[in-house]
């Protein structure tokens, strides 16, 4: 066995740098924003975006770099220095628009590049050469590299922090959360890359003829792997009868069923591709073509699924890639059914490709769900009344429950997704109205200037969790614009109480008095209070029923702007309650846990002596079933 020495790992070191500065460089350059961002964690977006372009920039110098190192030593050194320098360039320039993006849409395109450039690693140095076992064995080993240097990486931060933190009981030094957060960056960014390249096989040429193979890798492949697609396979096929007997759509479970059999199958192939010949493994060509051929079925099921969503609620992102990856997976299966020995550099390709066309351009995935969204909202408007010549209106009656969430909804996406000018595209001084007064609408939450459009569509935005229909186990009243400044009379009433919360403890004068919910009358209970025990009521006053706004906040579809007023009922008090919020659950009980509003009233009797009873002999607290 031979093991490194100092001068071994001092020449891999110096030899992974000589082959792959710009990507060392990238590795060291994220490293550095990260460490500001640490130190100085003030919000920056062009800080951050630079960071993430900059992680983009290691695999995809990385993939230049060995795909130069193919073309020959008489290749001048400025023509392998290149395209690595045009990589930089473009990682400049998508750091310039990065901010221009909403966080969602900096998600998926952050994973549509990466799968991008992972691709391009994997595939772009065998790209002009037909060598198959080569390609193979160099898969295998920046796989088998990258493992070995992850388990490392980590084991040395853990160790390291380990030590850091035992300075406090040892030696009564601090260290604080940002070390351990500037040694993170340097472990995974400097250390992590810098041993990867080191281990990087240099002749990429002579792994033609390497036969080697791991029997660790042929024991995942067939004893784990494998058994999980015949799980998987079993799970779907069960669930495509069930569809066919029940005559029922498959649910939104059935992309990640179909992805992970996928992928785990692909793998599984993969793995144990260049041992397929062997006489002991003539399983994998029966596993191949069978697995292949038993997917169709689930891809079909797929396609069926996303066709009936997206003519239900048009096309959004993730929906377009669901449909952009059964078009994938039913273009590799086509491939190799019809080509047993099918060329495997077309899977890392043909992923490449996907993701680059998918990730820009009107037929991309973000411009596709903008105008499907679009046009849905104008849809809605118009089937409910709110659409009139090219502009929106009030509506000429009151929509239903369902098209204030269906509306509430599709804003919140084009809000939250494509930002202000998506909805401006459509609705105009409206949606210029509900951002105006904000210093920075385009850092608003999507759901928040969704409801400041629904509110002037004259209409109740519905959130996510809320159900449309009129059975919803949760309730939710709103009086979004509050007619402040507006005079009311109050009936010649003493007192006034503001409420905030179900449980207030409270004096009129100097009588002492409490207001609690009881969840199973699901109504307000005012009580006179033992002095120094409020927690003690000897006498119920007065109640307020909530049955009415909680049935009202069930089944609204307007927008409430004023608070509902509640009358305040009892042979002790009287008076009524304006609540401007009120939220809670019916399932699995009743539970009211917001309440917010206003409290007026009058008491009829005078307090009861507060010497007759002790706390012991008080009423107990209402208690919540």
């Amino acid at each position: 066995m031979r093991f490194a020495s100092l001068e071994s790992i001092r020449e891999s070191s110096a030899a992974a740098l000589r082959r792959f500065p710009l990507t060392l460089l990238c590795a060291w350059t994220a490293c550095a924003i990260l460490d500001r961002l640490i130190l100085f964690p003030v919000k920056h977006p062009g800080w951050t975006a630079a960071a993430l372009c900059v992680t983009l920039g290691i695999p995809a110098c990385l993939a230049v770099a060995l795909w130069a190192e193919r073309l020959g030593p008489t290749t001048s050194r400025a023509a392998r220095i290149l395209p690595q320098v045009l990589v930089l360039a473009a990682i400049l320039a998508l750091a310039s628009v990065w901010p221009q993006w909403t966080g969602a849409v900096q998600t998926r395109r952050y994973v549509q590049l990466s799968v991008f450039v992972h691709a391009l690693v994997a595939f772009l140095p065998f790209l002009a050469v037909r060598e198959p076992n080569g390609f193979w064995q160099y898969n295998r080993a920046l796989l088998e590299r990258f493992v070995v240097t992850t388990i490392f990486s980590s084991v040395l931060l853990a160790g390291l922090q380990g030590a850091l933190a035992s300075l406090q009981p040892l030696f009564g030094i601090g260290v604080s959360g940002t070390t351990f957060g500037l040694l993170s960056t340097w472990v995974y960014f400097v250390f992590h890359p810098w041993f990867f390249l080191a281990g990087v096989p240099a002749d990429l040429p002579a792994l033609e003829e390497r036969r080697d193979y791991p029997a660790t890798v042929k024991v995942f492949a067939q004893f784990i792997l494998v058994p999980l697609v015949a799980i998987y396979q079993v799970l779907l096929s069960a669930y495509l009868l069930k569809v066919v007997v029940t005559g029922k759509w498959p649910s939104g479970l059935i992309g990640w069923l179909v992805s992970t059999e996928a992928a785990a199958g692909l793998l599984a192939i993969l793995l144990v591709h260049p041992v397929r010949e062997r006489a002991e493994n003539l399983w994998v060509r029966t596993f191949a073509r069978g697995f292949y051929l038993a997917l169709v079925p689930s891809i079909v099921m797929l396609a069926l699924s996303i066709a009936k969503r997206v003519g239900q609620y048009g096309v959004t992102e993730d929906r377009y890639f669901v449909i952009a990856l059964t078009v994938w997976l039913a273009g590799i299966c086509v491939y190799f059914i019809a080509r047993r020995d099918g060329d495997i550099r077309w899977i890392p390709v043909t992923l490449a490709l996907l993701a680059l066309f998918t990730f820009g351009g009107p037929w991309g995935a973000y411009g596709v769900s903008r105008a499907s969204q679009r046009t849905r909202l104008v849809r809605l408007l118009e089937a409910n009344g709110l659409w009139f010549g090219g502009k929106p209106g009030p509506p000429a009656h009151p929509p239903s429950r369902q098209a204030a969430y269906d509306l509430s909804s599709v804003l919140t996406y084009l809000y939250g997704t494509h930002g202000g000018a998506s909805v401006r595209a459509v609705l105009g001084p409206l949606a210029a109205a509900g951002d105006s007064g904000l210093v920075d609408p385009e850092h608003e939450a999507g759901g928040a200037r969704a409801r400041r459009v629904m509110s002037r569509l004259g209409l109740a935005y519905i959130e996510p969790w809320e159900k449309p229909d009129g059975n919803r186990d949760n309730f939710n009243f709103n009086a979004y614009t509050a007619d402040h400044g507006e005079a009311f009379p109050i009936d010649g009433l003493e007192y006034h109480q503001s409420i905030s919360g179900t449980t207030m403890d409270f004096k009129a004068g100097s009588r002492p008095l409490a207001l609690r919910c009881d969840d199973r009358g699901r109504r307000l209970m005012l009580f006179d209070a033992l002095p120094g025990h409020p927690e003690a009521y000897r006498d119920t006053l007065a109640t307020i029923s909530l049955a009415p706004l909680i049935e009202s906040a069930r089944t609204r579809a307007s927008v409430e702007t004023r608070p509902q007023r509640l009358e305040l009922e009892g042979e002790g008090a009287r008076g009524s309650i304006r609540v401007s919020y009120l939220a809670g659950s019916l399932q699995p009980q009743f539970n009211v846990y917001s309440l917010t509003g206003d409290l007026y009233f009058r008491l009829l009797r005078p307090a009861p002596d507060s010497s007759a009873l002790s706390p012991a002999a008080a009423a107990p607290q209402p208690r919540r079933p």
